[in-house]
């Protein structure tokens, strides 16, 4: 009997050299497709490494969604249990993959195996992990030191103002709100990126942040899309039969929606590199000169 399908780490069927590019819509499936056996182990190590971050983020969904939503909706938990823990889920799922919300160290090491994926390259998944994870040690867990500290204060913000519009309906309550939420969307597009760059560039943290946040504000409308899209694959998945969603978030739905990050974000990141290797031609081109 042949074992080698359980074989995460064995290539795909790979890319002929004269082979045509491809459109990118048809290019993702392909891929997906293609490395469908390794996304689904990685699928299981993602669940496995990320229960501390899936667990945080699931508090910290009822620290953003506040008793105040209950009440707008008129759940109870007497009555409404379900109908109330849904949107915490569904929020904490995305938080984790955005993700707004993770360990540092080990977003990073999957994101340099979907990384690989969207280039049509080879990766071994557990090594090319674990390499990666622990030489953005550091950095990866700064990165979560603050964005814990950013959801922290947004959740704050959400629940002020969302109790002052229970009692004032004046326009500068829902323009706070409104602030609230265009940053919420602003901070989610930043972590889109930030993991990608982290495995791409040897950056300072300052600095990883502008490169995102530049991203994150040129491409605001783009990366909202993305953003809606994931929620509404989420919502799709649980909103029906919660039962269906977890079979799926079990073996499937969190590779899924990393590797759709990672191959929307990646012609950026591409973009990004070109344009930095024409600078520092330029310098030299000066510097030669100069001599």
């Amino acid at each position: 009997m042949n074992f080698d399908i359980f074989n995460f780490n064995k290539p795909g069927r790979g890319v002929k050299e004269d082979e045509p590019d491809l459109p990118r819509w048809r290019l993702f499936f392909r891929q997906f497709s293609s490395k469908f056996v390794q996304i689904l182990g990685l699928n299981f190590l993602y669940l496995v490494f990320s229960i501390p971050s899936l667990i945080l983020a699931y508090f910290a969904s009822f620290w953003i969604i506040g008793q105040s939503f209950d009440q707008y909706f008129g759940f109870q938990y007497d009555t409404n249990l379900l109908e109330m823990t849904l949107p915490r889920v569904i929020l904490a799922l995305l938080m984790v993959f955005i993700p707004a919300v993770a360990i540092g160290p080990v977003h990073a090491g999957f994101s340099f195996v979907l990384r690989n994926f969207s280039r049509q390259r080879h990766a071994y998944v557990w090594w090319d992990f674990k390499d990666h994870a622990l030489e953005n040690l550091k950095q990866g867990f700064i990165v979560t030191f603050f964005n814990i500290i950013v959801i922290f204060l947004l959740g704050l913000a959400i629940n002020t103002y969302a109790q002052f519009s229970a009692y004032s309906s004046n326009i500068l309550t829902y323009a706070a709100i409104g602030f609230v939420t265009i940053a919420l969307f602003i901070f989610l597009s930043i972590n889109l990126y930030i993991y990608p760059l982290m495995i791409s560039y040897d950056m300072k943290i300052k600095e990883l942040y502008r490169v995102a946040y530049s991203f994150a504000f040129l491409r605001l409308i783009p990366n909202i899309l993305l953003i809606l899209g994931i929620t509404v694959i989420l919502i799709l998945a649980f909103a029906l039969i919660p039962a269906i969603g977890v079979i799926l978030t079990l073996f499937i739905l969190p590779a899924f929606v990393l590797y759709t990050i990672n191959f929307f974000v990646d012609p950026v990141i591409k973009r990004f590199e070109i344009e930095q290797d024409l600078v520092e031609a330029e310098a030299e081109e000066e510097t030669d000169l100069i001599e």
